[in-house]
């Protein structure tokens, strides 16, 4: 037989869940953030990865260049009076939707294994997730400082496709494993 009904229903249905979380995501970061009630709790997953990623990054681009790294709210201050530059951070710098799409990758492949067994990969990745964008932020850092003129394309397109890499690296080990 050249093709299993299992396995096509399967996919279909794999791909089905996708699209389905996609929609949450559209909906809870487009939709329901315009409602105060949502808004408030949604912003604080933003604060929480901002906070985290924000500190770290300044402290690790401290430690390794030796020039001081000051913070605001959003920005990493590079060296005193900015004599380096500054490093903004949006919201859709901090990872969120990698790391809802993980999860919903995670929670849309079919496998037998119990929720259990799921949420502790979900953790895993998005503790990951979180530490490769750590390292991406102190990355822009040091290129601010070190080489300025490659911080477009390390920003725009290099960066980037390293984080995609690794999270596609994490899927693969999930669907082999599973």
């Amino acid at each position: 037989m050249l093709y299993n009904p299992e396995k096509i229903k399967s996919s279909f249905f794999f791909i089905v869940k996708l699209l389905i979380f996609y929609f949450i995501w559209v909906i809870l970061n487009t939709y329901l953030i315009k409602f105060d009630f949502f808004k408030k709790y949604w912003l604080y997953l933003y604060h929480i990865l901002l906070v985290t990623v924000k500190n770290s990054s300044a402290l690790i681009s401290t430690l390794i260049t030796g020039i001081p790294v000051e913070t605001n709210y959003r920005q990493l201050i590079l060296g005193k009076h900015s004599e380096f530059g500054i490093v903004s951070i949006a919201n859709n710098c901090l990872a969120l939707e990698y790391i809802f799409f993980h999860g919903a990758m995670i929670a849309s492949y079919p496998i037998k294994k119990s929720i259990r067994y799921k949420l502790i990969y979900f953790f895993i990745g998005a503790f990951v997730i979180n530490l490769i964008n750590i390292i991406r932020i102190t990355g822009l850092a040091l290129t601010l400082i070190y080489i300025p003129s490659w911080l477009s394309i390390n920003h725009h397109i290099i960066f980037n496709l390293v984080v995609c890499a690794v999270i596609f690296l994490m899927w693969i080990k999930w669907f082999v494993k599973n």
